[in-house]
């Protein structure tokens, strides 16, 4: 193998690397805010990967308003804890979000709140979640506006 061929190897790798490194966000912050910032910062169509720990409300859910996948890490679990405060999430209309290896926690909706963990406005695929202890008037796990296919 010639010089050349090595140099060329060695380009091709590396720019691999960078390539898969650039789809990928994470956020390593334990509150909904750092969330929130992240999906801010994440360019649509990207993966925002959680830490394996408790991420916890302040009182405000958060707002997808763009296609990403937001999961928890390779074979673990990310908890977003909601306190019996909020929401947990809500998606905008015509997004496609996955959630993947999420534990969703004490999501709370007073009077004729729906959706206390996730309130969908477009379409959204759930993968290897666990809905715990969320509360409102219907669609306690999920519920979906009437807008969305």
């Amino acid at each position: 193998m010639s010089d050349v061929d090595k140099l060329v190897r060695i380009f091709i790798l590396f720019s691999f690397i960078t390539l898969f490194s650039l789809s990928l966000a994470s956020v390593s912050s334990a509150g909904f805010d750092d969330i929130r910032e992240t999906i801010a910062d994440t360019d649509p169509g990207k993966t925002i990967t959680l830490q394996n720990t408790t991420y916890n409300g302040d009182g405000s859910g958060i707002l997808v308003n763009k296609n990403i996948v937001i999961q928890g890490p390779s074979g673990q679990y990310a908890t977003l804890d909601a306190k019996s405060e909020s929401r947990i999430m809500r998606t905008g209309n015509n997004t496609v979000v996955t959630f993947r290896r999420i534990i969703f926690k004490n999501g709370f909706l007073e009077g004729t709140g729906a959706g206390s963990a996730i309130r969908a406005g477009g379409q959204i695929i759930i993968e290897n979640c666990t809905f715990l202890n969320n509360q409102g008037e219907s669609g306690t796990a999920v519920f979906f506006i009437s807008r969305c296919r």
